[in-house]
């Protein structure tokens, strides 16, 4: 899902620019709380809740 913001300041959802099999890694250098969705957004994921796949290692 991406979030964008119209020129009067209302939120719309837009479709995402990522692809089925892309990635994006964080390093915390800190402790945190982290809160993740596979949001059902009907122009995000077709109104489909899919997977999702979260990694936590340490270096």
């Amino acid at each position: 899902m991406r979030v964008g913001i119209a020129p009067d300041g209302r939120l719309t959802v837009v479709p995402p620019n990522a692809v089925a099999g892309q990635s994006v890694t964080f390093v915390a250098e800190r402790d945190l709380l982290l809160g993740v969705t596979a949001c059902p957004a009907a122009t995000a994921n077709g109104g489909r809740t899919l997977p999702l796949v979260v990694e936590i290692g340490t270096p």
